[in-house]
């Protein structure tokens, strides 16, 4: 049995040093490691992370004042610094043309959609501010009912209706104003 002693032995270390498990358990090694005792110098980079800490082993009591940057929180964390100083004041800018509700002459044009399609156009030095389309069936579908031209200043309404695949009867409406 003697002879045996120094191979268990040895085999025990190698087991100890290849596995990192010790033999006596983790309430011998914490009897054998004193509180406090390991720090920087024993850990390698990397070797504590999020996963490995319990949720209360790091507390704001215990970060160090003014070791934490704007990169380490997340949007929103960090409130609002005071407002900055006013700046200087721009150039006033252009005036706007006069809107429909400067308008003096305001007129509703028509036009009767025999094939199904068609405009109405404001008159010269008007513009339009609004239309519409009315079918003489209620089974037609709108299938356009837009200000022309659809960008810039529009000056008419165009209308497209159907009752199925046939062209429907209806009125193009615009109205008109003018300053």
């Amino acid at each position: 049995m003697r002879d045996r002693l120094p191979v268990v032995l040895s085999i025990t270390a190698l087991v100890v040093a290849v596995l990192g498990v010790t033999p006596l358990g983790e309430a011998a090694y914490e009897a054998v490691v004193p509180d406090n005792s390991v720090g920087e110098r024993q850990l390698k980079n990397g070797a504590v992370t999020a996963a490995k800490l319990r949720g209360d082993a790091v507390t704001g009591a215990k970060v160090r004042n003014n070791s934490l940057r704007a990169a380490d929180f997340a949007v929103g964390q960090l409130p609002a610094g005071p407002p900055g100083p006013q700046g200087t004041k721009g150039d006033q800018g252009a005036n706007g043309a006069n809107g429909a509700n400067a308008a003096t002459n305001v007129v509703v044009r028509s036009a009767y959609l025999p094939t199904g399609s068609g405009q109405v156009s404001c008159q010269p030095g008007e513009r339009a501010t609004g239309g519409g389309i009315t079918g003489a069936n209620i089974t037609m579908v709108i299938s356009k009912n837009e200000p022309i031209p659809n960008t810039g200043t529009p000056t008419g309404w165009v209308g497209v209706i159907r009752a199925g695949s046939q062209a429907g009867l209806g009125t193009v409406y615009v109205v008109c104003a003018s300053p």
